[in-house]
């Protein structure tokens, strides 16, 4: 006799045949979008301002690039995932005030210009970016809602009224202190272990969906 088919064994198949479905238009996606980066990247000759001195002499001397009209071809810069600009000196003249043309180095996973003069980071599209520090600057606003990659974020030592970190839930380390916030949200941060936020306006910081917390300044 043939054996009949229960609801659990129809059900089981129903869900195994949706989670394949679900699993495959997750793949789909990801290669539409990593096509779709691939069509808007710029071309090898595109050609990127690099407007601040002190960032030119940087890539001069650390990757050799060449320099022409204060730009650089994009095809130079575009496999450069470590960039270490701090300044380590207090002469004016050795610090950097500006990163622009730092959005064109798509390939940055480690941003390190801590202890420079920059009033203005864009890392919008350094998406594959997973640390950032940028302290000791005189930054007013920093916008990492695009850097959804990020573990490490140190911001501290300048001038924000204002964080959102709330796309950032990979964030295990944040230095925020020095700064003018009122408020700090850290609810979508479930992987925080560390947590420095002294030095501020806070009047008042909810960490109870920080459960891997066990530093907090």
């Amino acid at each position: 006799m043939e054996k009949k088919t229960n609801k659990n064994e129809i059900t089981h198949l129903k869900n195994n045949s949706l989670a394949k479905v679900s699993s495959t238009l997750a793949l789909t996606n990801k290669l539409l979008q990593e096509i779709e980066n691939r069509n808007t990247l710029p071309s090898n000759d595109f050609r990127v301002s690099i407007p601040d001195i002190n960032f030119r002499k940087y890539l001069i001397n650390t990757f050799g690039i060449v320099i022409s009209d204060n730009s650089v071809a994009y095809g130079d810069i575009k496999h450069i995932e470590k960039i270490d600009c701090r300044s380590v000196e207090d002469e004016e003249l050795n610090k950097i005030k500006s990163l622009e043309g730092i959005q064109h180095f798509t390939a940055l996973t480690d941003l390190n210009c801590w202890n420079n003069q920059i009033t203005n980071l864009d890392v919008s599209q350094n998406t594959a970016l997973n640390k950032l520090k940028c302290h000791k600057n005189q930054l007013t606003d920093l916008d990492v809602s695009q850097n959804k990659e990020l573990t490490y974020l140190s911001c501290a030592y300048n001038q924000l009224t204002n964080l959102d970190v709330s796309q950032n839930t990979e964030l295990t380390i944040l230095n925020c202190r020095y700064n003018q916030f009122t408020d700090l949200n850290v609810s979508q941060n479930t992987a925080l272990i560390y947590l420095n936020c002294r030095k501020n306006q806070l009047t008042n910081l909810d960490v109870s969906q920080n459960a891997e917390l066990t530093i907090l300044w």
